[in-house]
């Protein structure tokens, strides 16, 4: 799916969440640099399927990028 698509549909949620988090001093990590590049998100990373719908993401995909973005950031 095209970067362009997937931010359009995610704008209201992802504006939301912003805010809220703004508001009570959370960190937002956003997972879509790890899922889209060259203007592209996709399904499939490294041979490995990410996702089990169009929405959410699979057991693999999950630990893929709980493993690759959220440990590094955790570890800090």
């Amino acid at each position: 799916m095209h970067l362009e698509e997937v931010s359009r549909e995610d704008s209201g949620y992802v504006t939301y969440t912003y805010d809220v988090a703004n508001k009570m001093g959370i960190k937002v990590v956003n997972l879509r640099d790890a899922l889209c590049w060259d203007g592209v998100c996709h399904a499939i990373k490294d041979g490995i399927l990410l996702y089990r719908d169009r929405d959410h993401l699979n057991p693999a995909g999950s630990t893929t990028l709980v493993i690759n973005k959220l440990w590094p950031i955790i570890k800090k």
